[in-house]
């Protein structure tokens, strides 16, 4: 780990919190109606074309790379701003990120939004099973990322946005972009 201040003493109990959010996470979406899968019934590992009935639906797609580089830059960001903290609560804390987002994304006002602004994808929400590939593609990110310096992890980070823009035409970036730029000329 590159990061010597950060404690590597792991609790019992890290594992046990980090299943707990995921499983809220994945409750609070059933209840909010979110499918367990794609509708069109094909379950996949990895979505890679742009079919609208397909977005976000399946365990894996574009989408996940980013989620792993939000993963990688929100734990970096947090080892920074709290050296001292374990290892294994910068994890529950990223979880809980992803899971906090995951519910905000996947809100009837969310999703209206980003169909307004769309990349020409027609996001229409989450499965559950791909909002619970997306906190374990976070999680990945979160875990490389310790391995990694921030330089080397703003580089990957970095690849990852454009690689996902010029494969899908849309990144986290450009969302953001698109989002409050929509938001600012809406109100114009």
């Amino acid at each position: 780990m590159l990061y010597p201040s950060v404690r590597q003493q792991s609790s019992g109990s890290t594992a046990f919190a980090v299943v707990t959010i995921i499983v809220a996470k994945l409750l609070l979406l059933h209840l909010m109606g979110r499918p367990f899968s794609c509708n069109c019934g094909v379950v996949t590992l990895w979505q890679g074309g742009l079919d609208p009935s397909q977005n976000s639906q399946q365990f894996a797609d574009h989408y996940s790379l980013l989620h792993a580089g939000f993963g990688m830059i929100l734990i970096q960001w947090l080892a920074w701003m709290r050296p001292h903290w374990r290892f294994s609560d910068l994890l529950v804390v990223v979880v809980a990120s992803s899971a906090i987002w995951e519910i905000m994304e996947n809100t009837p006002l969310i999703i209206a939004r980003f169909g307004m602004l769309g990349s020409d994808l027609h996001y229409s929400g989450d499965s559950l099973l791909n909002s619970l590939g997306d906190t374990i593609f976070v999680l990945a990110g979160a875990v490389l990322a310790m391995k990694l310096s921030r330089l080397a992890t703003l580089v990957l980070v970095t690849t990852i946005e454009i690689t996902v823009y010029l494969l899908i035409g849309d990144s986290i970036l450009f969302g953001m972009f698109r989002f409050f730029a929509g938001s600012t000329m809406g109100h114009a």
